[in-house]
């Protein structure tokens, strides 16, 4: 099968196995989307990106150690050249961005620059709240996966503690799950109801309370009344013009005011007035029997967001309808 054309910006070396559990394949086959919007790749260049996302930066405070990353002459034309400069001499880099580049490798292991130091704060399966159990891989449930953290971590950042000045508040989002390197007994073609269920519990997100060594900058985890998990059944309120339109009811929820759970989440970031933003992405890779959709609008989306039209990889509609087009 050929590729889409969905990737914009780089050339992937993402193992197979990552492709099929992270995106569900999200670049291999034919494209589903049949929009006459244009598409995205002939508006944005791999360039203009760039050179977007150094104007951006700017206005952060980081610009001059960004703007660099290419002679000027290919990253902006002589009249937005002058303004990069005058910002660039106007901000002070962050003394968190003064550091020599690390190089480009391909070394199993995290480089950072010279003077700074690398430390695990949290892993798979480490408590989130105090009474979680120990952590067993041979032995793990579902309900035990709920109070600790989960797989795959993506986005990450910290927010200030609300009320105790030494701590900070840690959120982080776990993207997906990769089921062949969580079990050992596990059979993609037949996974077990457990299996299934711990799969939607290591998904979602951590919030942590942390410490900070004001010497060091290393954080600490620690359990607090904030502390919590977020996962795959987590039950969301819908706020703003969209709760309650008819767009948003299910039969599981016909006011349109509650959703099941959260998937995917990749992108995230920290807003300024402290609190913290998230992005699911691939979700279409959860869902299958697409094809039993029968005719129609619903049908139609199906088809164009690359909902399968056999079983999903993970299987999870066998035991949750949610997770089945053909039932919802």
């Amino acid at each position: 099968m050929a590729l889409k054309g969905l990737n914009l910006l780089f050339q992937s070396n993402r193992s197979k196995l990552t492709c099929t559990y992270k995106c569900g394949n999200a670049c291999l086959g034919e494209c589903t989307n049949n929009s006459d919007n244009p598409y995205f790749g002939t508006i944005v260049s791999r360039r203009t990106v760039l050179r977007g996302s150094a104007l951006t930066a700017l206005t952060f405070g980081g610009g001059a150690a960004l703007a660099a990353c290419s002679p000027a002459s290919e990253n902006a034309s002589s009249s937005t050249t002058a303004v990069d400069t005058s910002r660039a001499a106007a901000a002070a880099d962050p003394a968190g961005l003064r550091f020599e580049n690390v190089a480009p490798n391909t070394d199993d292991r995290v480089t950072v620059p010279a003077g700074y130091a690398a430390g695990v704060l949290i892993a798979w399966g480490d408590p989130v709240y105090e009474d979680a159990p120990e952590f067993d891989p041979n032995n793990q449930t579902a309900a035990a996966a709920e109070r600790q953290f989960g797989f795959n971590n993506d986005f990450a950042g910290l927010i200030e503690h609300p009320e105790n000045p030494e701590r900070m508040v840690y959120v982080c989002s776990h993207e997906y799950t990769t089921e062949p390197q969580m079990f050992p007994d596990y059979d993609p073609e037949n996974p077990s109801n457990e299996h299934i269920n711990i799969g939607l519990a290591a998904h979602g997100h951590t919030i942590l309370e942390v410490t900070k060594d004001a010497s060091t900058g290393e954080l600490t985890r620690t359990f607090g009344p904030l502390n919590r998990r977020i996962t795959a059944n987590s039950d969301f309120r819908l706020v703003g013009p969209l709760a309650g339109s008819d767009l948003v009811r299910t039969s599981a929820d016909p006011t349109g005011t509650l959703v099941k759970g959260t998937l995917n989440n990749c992108a995230g970031g920290m807003t300024p007035w402290g609190t913290f933003l998230s992005g699911e992405e691939n979700f279409e890779q959860y869902f299958g029997n697409a094809k039993d959709q029968g005719e129609g609008r619903a049908a139609e989306d199906l088809k164009r967001f690359g909902v399968p039209e056999e079983e999903s990889a993970r299987k999870w509609e066998r035991l949750h309808d949610r997770f089945d087009v053909s039932k919802v």
